[in-house]
């Protein structure tokens, strides 16, 4: 089998905007964001769709969910999120290998500015110098 996208950004073979990364996961900016900082939290093992993943796995999603959404509302001011997974080529999914979207929605006037920023400017916004 071919390895996906995620999975060669997970083995440093294709570059990517990393937040951050535990044991079991990688967090990464969406190149093709619905909004500004919307984020891709991605398990290193490889399972199709979100129905195949390990219960500690789901969970270390959603507690990757709640750091994500910390930064998105401390450094982007987001108002609120959406949490999405795709399932299924009828459902949207476009790679397939488990992964968590987390799109942050803001106000008019924040929405706005950060409209005008790229990928990578959000990236250094929400990226912290002592971050690893």
């Amino acid at each position: 089998m071919e390895k996906d996208i995620f999975l060669k950004i997970i083995n440093g073979e294709t570059e990517s905007f990393k937040l951050f990364e535990t044991k079991l996961l990688i967090a990464i900016m969406d190149i093709y964001p619905f909004n500004p900082g919307h984020i891709l939290i991605i398990p290193k093992v490889w399972k199709e769709d979100i129905y195949q993943e390990a219960d500690n796995t789901i969970i270390s999603l959603f507690n990757a969910a709640k750091r994500v959404k910390k930064l998105q509302e401390e450094k982007l001011k987001a108002k609120g999120t959406k949490i999405l997974f795709n399932n299924g080529a009828f459902a949207g999914q476009k790679v397939f290998h488990t992964h968590m979207h987390i799109i942050p929605f803001y106000d008019g006037k924040v929405s706005a500015k950060l409209n005008k920023y790229s990928v990578e400017e959000i990236y250094n916004i929400l990226k912290d110098k002592d971050d690893n």
